[in-house]
């Protein structure tokens, strides 16, 4: 049966690859050869009605009895309008107004998962636990463009976010149906990436990239109630991070400019060529998703996410800031002699405490003898008498 399953999923992401690239490479070469916007132009528009033709295929023809809570026809297709909405709104309207809509599609996705036994925060109040679903997903769709500095560095960890609840569900820790949705967008991305490799072509825009997200996030949000949702959550901590140092540059540091431009990826892209961010980016992803399946056997939901978070922003900042490279012989030698330098640091406080200690001593009482004072013999200095010229005739 996994065999199977398995089968199936390459499938999806093959067929959903293969026509990514045979229809959008012509309107992408096209696009290059004209300055006028159309909306048939945008790549989100194809992958947009390639996920919903798949949704439907895998609806109505794959057996989704695996949920905890039943899966129904509202939760799979009312996201594929909300998701339409988003991209449309970000098109047409303003930035502001956009990022209402997003929060107001986000509220009805959130509010319409039964967050039941599989919910893996029970402590929470439902409704506060629905406010602060809906908190952190509108955040992670308005802001996810942010990634968006270059293609790449959006569409490789969005692939890998998609793997990583695919692997939860060959673990049986998800269902089969969240396995296959992703399938479904990740064979439009990727080919997006292969037609977008060595040269740009066609960039996400704003609201391209929240749909993106919001499409991520309905994945997420399906698993809400079935005991594997942390590990979604740790697997968003890849933009997590890049989001916090953006604010911290963007509003502490440099006090100017746009959040995209203050990532970590948009710093390393001025040091780096193309094929080192993405070597990086895909480790730094490995690294979240093994964090992630970790989480499936944390007693604390908490701790990891915490944990996993720090570890992406210690491996951002290194490779962001380098330091210089040590073989093994020098590190010992730094380390001996940071011992030493410790221990002569540790005597040095030692003589000053004793040497402050000894007038005190001398406050109290305790007088040291002192030593008497030789006298050094004084010579006497004899007179010469002058005998005068006469007395000297004289004799």
């Amino acid at each position: 049966m996994l065999s199977l399953n398995i089968f199936a999923y390459v499938i999806l992401v093959l067929v959903s690859f293969s026509a990514m690239l045979s229809v959008y490479t012509p309107v992408a070469n096209k696009s290059l050869q004209t300055t006028e916007f159309k909306l048939y132009m945008l790549p989100f528009s194809y992958i947009l009605i390639f996920y919903a033709i798949g949704t439907v295929a895998i609806y109505f023809g794959f057996r989704h009895n695996d949920f905890i809570e039943p899966l129904t026809a509202s939760r799979a297709f009312v996201p594929l309008g909300l998701a339409a909405v988003i991209f449309i709104s970000g098109l047409l309207s303003s930035p502001n107004i956009h990022r209402l809509i997003v929060v107001a599609c986000v509220a009805v996705t959130v509010w319409m998962q039964p967050l039941g036994e599989g919910f893996p925060f029970p402590q929470i109040p439902e409704w506060a636990a629905k406010i602060v679903l809906i908190a952190f997903f509108s955040v992670f769709c308005i802001f996810y463009s942010i990634m968006n500095s270059l293609p790449h560095i959006m569409i490789v960890p969005s692939v890998i976010l998609l793997l990583g609840i695919s692997i939860l569900s060959a673990l049986s820790a998800a269902p089969l149906y969240l396995a296959l949705s992703s399938a479904v967008l990740i064979g439009p991305l990727c080919g997006y990436l292969g037609i977008n490799f060595n040269m740009v072509k066609v960039s996400f825009d704003n609201g391209s990239c929240s749909a993106l997200a919001y499409l991520i996030s309905n994945i997420f949000l399906l698993d809400a109630s079935e005991f594997s949702f942390s590990s979604c959550i740790v697997f968003t901590t890849i933009f997590w991070a890049e989001f916090i140092v953006a604010l911290w540059y963007r509003y502490v540091v440099v006090k100017s400019g746009d959040l995209s431009e203050h990532t970590f990826y948009a710093q390393a892209a001025d040091k780096y060529n193309m094929r080192t961010l993405l070597v990086n980016i895909t480790r730094i992803c490995a690294v979240a998703l093994f964090i992630g399946w970790f989480q499936l056997y944390s007693v604390n939901q908490f701790s990891l996410i915490i944990v996993c978070l720090a570890i992406i922003f210690w491996l951002n900042f290194s490779f962001v800031h380098p330091s210089e490279k040590k073989n093994l012989k020098q590190i010992n030698q730094g380390f001996i002699s940071d011992i030493k330098q410790n221990i002569s640091d540790f005597k040095s406080s030692l003589s000053q405490i004793q040497s402050h200690a000894e007038p005190d001593k001398n406050k109290t009482g305790t007088q040291t003898p002192r030593k008497a004072k030789t006298e050094t013999p004084v010579r006497k200095r004899t007179k010469k008498t002058k005998t005068s010229p006469r007395k000297k005739k004289a004799e």
